[in-house]
């Protein structure tokens, strides 16, 4: 469920799922503060008036050809509305600038149902 106590669970897993592929940790820090900024926003924007809705994060590395090359791709959906920014949002606001930031590229899909960001990290060589 997405909601604020989930944020340090997914925060806990990515680091130990990036570990376990060998991710260099400087890159590593880097994709979970993209990842928390995308869960956050579903925890912040995407249930209005609600508790808590769905959330499914799916990470997986994809190898790069010949050249040995690795990317992490990750993809955050929920099944929330679209809140569009407000004119003015404060400190806050930030989230898919800093996603684009971290990232080599953040795509943004909003249907009907709900939100998906899916973001690919920088390469790194072989490993």
């Amino acid at each position: 469920m997405a909601d604020a106590a989930a944020l340090s669970l997914v925060r806990r897993r990515f680091r130990r799922w990036l570990d376990g592929v060998g991710w260099p940790q400087d890159l590593g820090d880097e994709i979970i503060v993209a990842v928390d900024e995308a869960a956050s926003n579903v925890v912040d924007h995407a249930y209005p008036g609600r508790r808590a809705g769905p959330m499914r994060i799916v990470a997986r590395r994809l190898a790069d050809g010949l050249r040995g090359h690795r990317h992490v791709e990750i993809a955050v959906r929920d099944w929330g509305r679209w809140q569009p920014a407000p004119t003015d949002p404060g400190y806050r606001g930030r989230g898919l600038a800093m996603m684009r930031a971290f990232m080599h590229r953040v795509d943004l899909w909003r249907m009907d149902e709900g939100t998906e960001v899916v973001m690919r990290s920088v390469a790194v060589g072989p490993g």
